[in-house]
């Protein structure tokens, strides 16, 4: 579906569009860093751009070979400040809630500087290893 509209009206449509297209990753090298990424279909790229003009943060990029575009946010400052009370104030209510609620406390222990102590990283491995593919949906038909 190819959405008419060039620019973000709503801010609620960076719910709607995490819960259909978003991720909440975890990277973990030297230190921890998050980054929010949002795919769509390469055709709606304006409307993508217009998230990194509404909300002053973000880049967007277009992957060679591929018919998408990203919009993502890998500054702690914009994610903690901008993207974290967005999605407190339009909460997801599909499947990714549980990766956002997983990000979210990952972010609180970088804020308050917790994964600099001893042993949280292997706490925010753990939570990082149940987020995305690696979270176990119960089987409610057994």
């Amino acid at each position: 579906m190819l959405v008419e509209s060039k620019e973000i009206k709503d801010l609620n449509w960076l719910a709607g569009f995490t819960d259909g297209e978003g991720y909440f990753k975890v990277v973990i090298q030297k230190s921890v860093s998050l980054r929010f990424i949002l795919t769509q279909h390469s055709r709606d790229k304006a409307l993508i751009e217009s998230f990194v003009s509404k909300l002053g943060c973000g880049k967007c990029y277009s992957i060679n070979g591929r018919n998408e575009v990203n919009f993502v946010v890998s500054n702690f400052s914009d994610i903690d400040e901008k993207i974290i009370p967005l999605l407190q104030k339009y909460p997801l209510v599909g499947s990714k809630r549980q990766d956002y609620l997983d990000f979210f406390k990952i972010a609180g222990l970088i804020r308050t500087k917790e994964h600099l102590v001893p042993g949280v990283l292997e706490k925010i491995k753990h939570i990082k290893n149940g987020m995305n593919k690696g979270r176990e949906i119960p089987n409610i038909f057994s």
